[in-house]
């Protein structure tokens, strides 16, 4: 990397901007996610917050930090930016295409080498390098390389299936050029070269490929015509370079200054490999992980939370209002349980159980049609001291729905076991010291009971 100061701030001016928006990003997703969560479900909420962070990611770094490079055509501070931002991947990806189009020709050869080496990497990223390698040879003019790297390439795609070599041969369209090149066929590279490309940077290269055609086809003038363009348009780039290079060929003097860009050794050199991200990036997936893990259990709890406090207010409301409704007949009534029965789907009865100094109250309340007022009525009054004996079960009767035709069978007991198996209700409350059972044992229509009070 350069250490050119002004290159190193306007890197650092874009690792801000880069991270500025990651923010920005992060706190969409956040209130994105929130706002989803409680609308719909956290599930969806972490599903879409998910694919927000996996394609949104690479369209901040595309925009952000590729845009240095693609749009504003400056390797070098793309280079410093991929340095000082620890972008690069274990394969040298970011490095090898800042150095490449930079023009540091034997860095990039090196970085391949040293790679293809290594059994691991070269499995996985051959035709990275491969092409890298090419396109070097091709920029230089070593035809020679070029060839022996193509037959590498074709080597390797050999022995691939039919579908991933169609799509390598779509995703790698350098080597087509290059393969039209090497068999001399002028007019299909010019036909490559001519198709229309929305890249800024594969416009400079195709302007570098149509000079170096023009050149083979000896017609010195629209080459020169060609080299001037990139010389004026991207004279940071390497094409820019290569291209100023062809121009002064005329100068000793200043030709020699390009001498380090041809002077390749197919021999690795010693080269610095920019510090790759695969840790880093694990700690960031790795918080995110956690966080959307957090957010989909704290946004449940806080809404469970937030429901029951709710529920508990009502609840509260309710059975004061109850209370307040039987101590007018019971002074000192004590509501302890609330509940409304039900058979099936169908309801019986919104019931009560209240208690005062002397007595249990079992009641049901209700309201008419043309009112909203609540009225109440006593369905069983129990003596506490009747609840207070050894025996089991205490309190067993009969009693009518009061707003349906059904008739309900229920009992107090002391003891758990002396419960029975299926019941329509059952609550549990203290009394005195002592833990009481009341249960509903039957729902029976009134056109079924032959007894109707026991």
């Amino acid at each position: 990397m350069q250490n050119n100061p002004d290159v190193i701030q306007k890197a650092k001016r874009y690792l801000r901007r880069y991270r500025i928006w990651c923010v920005i990003c992060a706190f969409c997703v956040g209130v994105g996610y929130t706002l989803i969560a409680l609308a719909v479900s956290s599930f969806l909420a972490f599903f879409v917050g998910f694919l927000l962070i996996l394609f949104g990611s690479p369209i901040v770094f595309k925009k952000c930090i590729l845009s240095i490079l693609i749009k504003k055509s400056d390797p070098d501070t793309f280079l410093a930016t991929v340095y000082l931002g620890r972008f690069d991947t274990p394969a040298a990806t970011w490095q090898l295409c800042a150095e490449y189009y930079c023009g540091h020709y034997q860095t990039v050869v090196s970085i391949c080498q040293i790679k293809l080496n290594d059994p691991k990497t070269a499995k996985r990223h051959l035709y990275q390098y491969l092409v890298y390698l090419a396109n070097v040879y091709f920029d230089i003019g070593d035809d020679e390389n070029l060839r022996k790297v193509y037959e590498q390439y074709e080597a390797a795609l050999s022995k691939e299936k039919p579908s991933k070599q169609r799509r390598l041969r779509q995703s790698l369209p350098r080597m087509t050029l290059y393969a039209l090149y090497l068999k001399g066929d002028v007019d299909g590279c010019l036909a490559w070269v001519n198709a229309p490309t929305p890249s800024p940077l594969n416009q400079h290269h195709r302007t570098f490929c149509k000079a170096k055609l023009a050149a083979v086809q000896e017609n010195t003038d629209e080459a020169r015509r060609y080299y001037e363009t990139l010389a004026t348009e991207a004279p940071q780039l390497n094409y820019g370079k290569l291209a100023a290079y062809e121009l002064a060929k005329t100068d000793t003097a200043t030709s020699e200054d390009f001498s380090p860009m041809f002077d390749i050794s197919n021999e690795p050199k010693e080269v610095t490999l920019y510090p790759a991200n695969r840790r880093t990036l694990r700690k960031i997936l790795s918080i995110c992980v956690v966080i959307a893990l957090a957010l989909v259990v704290i946004i449940p709890s806080v809404r469970f939370f937030e429901a029951k406090k709710k529920y508990e207010e009502e609840l509260h409301a309710y059975r004061e209002s109850i209370r307040v409704l039987v101590e007018e007949d019971y002074d000192g009534v004590v509501i302890l349980d609330t509940f409304t029965l039900k058979k099936g789907e169908d309801i019986i009865d919104t019931m009560f159980i209240g208690k005062t100094d002397n007595d249990v109250i079992v009641g049901c309340t209700y309201s008419y049609e043309d009112t909203t007022e609540m009225f109440y009525e006593e369905m069983a009054i129990i003596p506490i001291e009747d609840l207070s004996k050894d025996s089991s079960p205490l309190a067993e009767y009969c009693t009518h729905s009061k707003t349906t035709p059904n008739q309900i069978s229920s009992r107090f007991c002391t003891v758990k076991a002396d419960l029975p198996t299926k019941y329509y209700h059952l609550s549990t409350f203290q009394l005195n010291g002592q833990t009481v059972y009341y249960v509903v044992t039957e729902i029976i229509p009134r056109s079924a009971v032959t007894v109707s009070i026991q």
